[in-house]
């Protein structure tokens, strides 16, 4: 025997269970299920019943909505069939929150995927009428997951969308055993750095991004030499005494190959400090714990001038490096501020 309770229950909550009025077959199935219960269950008072029955026939023939109900969009992890999608629901959905954000490409994406090891399957993608209208975009490696990309159409806000992406997101990363889950927020985002305190992220770390003009080349005391990057980050965890943000972590700037130049600074047949560049774009810039930061820097940058190069940036240098402010006495500005997040995780 079906209980009136759960009967009662299941009519006044059936918009949550079936994504909204909109969803016509999915009604069709609640008024099904009614119909069902109406012949196998003559206990039921049948006036109650019947009522039931019409409001349920009216809500399948109804086009709208019921009063104050919003319709849910659906939501699903991407494949590795999906990358059009994924680009999609980028330019839809996030690149309206960073400005200095260009435009997703599936050729970028592919780029993206190689260098800071983003999967879709650990991309998800909230869909209103099979148009994207959120996504979470993250990357995964062996010491924890990254967030690259959290966004909403400004008419989806404020619906929980984003919450669901991120917390779907986690308990499947939970699920992969990666130990914590990082996001680089802009600090002068209030509602992103509270949208993420509101999810247990904590605040760990500073970084700062630079752009500015290079110095023109000078007298030094040692030698620079070309050396492929790749032979360059063999020294990577010996000069970088602070935790490097994701995109110029090694194993980042290790998916470039040999495409970008790289320099060293000697001085008494010792390394000093190495730079690694593409284009305009500084991937690296590290010195020896034992180094003028400020002399060896000017250095790099003023070799890095003699290929045609007057203006380059660097991407999030942790506070508190010495880099950052031997940057500011060589004229570099600072451009941007970001909190580095994250949430240690408990496998599932």
């Amino acid at each position: 025997m079906f209980p009136r309770a759960k009967l009662g229950t299941a009519y006044r909550n059936w918009p949550r269970h079936t994504g909204g009025a909109t969803s016509t077959a999915r009604r069709k199935s609640v008024l099904s299920s009614f119909r069902w219960i109406a012949c196998k269950n003559n206990t039921f008072p049948r006036a109650k019943l019947a009522r039931y029955l019409r409001y349920a026939v009216l809500a399948v023939r109804s086009t709208g909505a019921p009063e104050g109900h919003q319709r849910m969009p659906s939501y699903r992890f991407c494949r590795p069939d999906d990358l059009r999608l994924i680009v999609r629901a980028i330019n839809a959905c996030y690149r309206m929150h960073d400005p200095d954000e260009p435009e997703m490409t599936e050729e970028r994406l592919k780029e993206q995927m190689t260098l800071f090891a983003v999967r879709p399957g650990n991309c998800m993608v909230a869909l209103e009428r099979q148009q994207p209208v959120g996504v979470v975009v993250s990357a995964r490696r062996d010491y924890g997951a990254w967030i690259r990309a959290i966004g909403c159409q400004p008419a989806f806000q404020r619906r929980g969308i984003a919450t669901q992406l991120v917390q779907a997101l986690m308990r499947k990363i939970a699920i992969q055993r990666a130990p914590m889950v990082t996001v680089e927020v802009p600090a002068d985002s209030t509602p992103a750095v509270r949208f993420f305190e509101a999810l247990d992220f904590t605040v760990r770390r500073r970084y700062v991004s630079y752009r500015g003009p290079l110095p023109a080349a000078t007298r030094i005391t040692g030698r620079i030499a070309p050396v492929p990057a790749p032979d360059l980050l063999a020294y990577y965890a010996r000069l970088h005494t602070m935790p490097a943000c994701w995109e110029r972590h090694a194993e980042s700037l290790a998916g470039y190959g040999t495409l970008p130049q790289g320099y060293a600074y000697y001085a008494q047949g010792t390394l000093q400090g190495y730079l690694i560049h593409w284009g305009n774009t500084i991937l690296d810039l590290a010195m020896a714990p034992q180094a003028d930061t400020e002399q060896v820097s000017a250095a790099l940058l003023g070799h890095m001038r003699t290929a045609g190069i007057v203006h380059a940036s660097l991407a999030k240098v942790p506070e508190g490096e010495p880099l950052g402010p031997a940057l500011a006495r060589l004229g570099f500005t600072p451009v941007r501020d970001y909190f580095l997040m994250d949430q240690e995780l408990q496998s599932g």
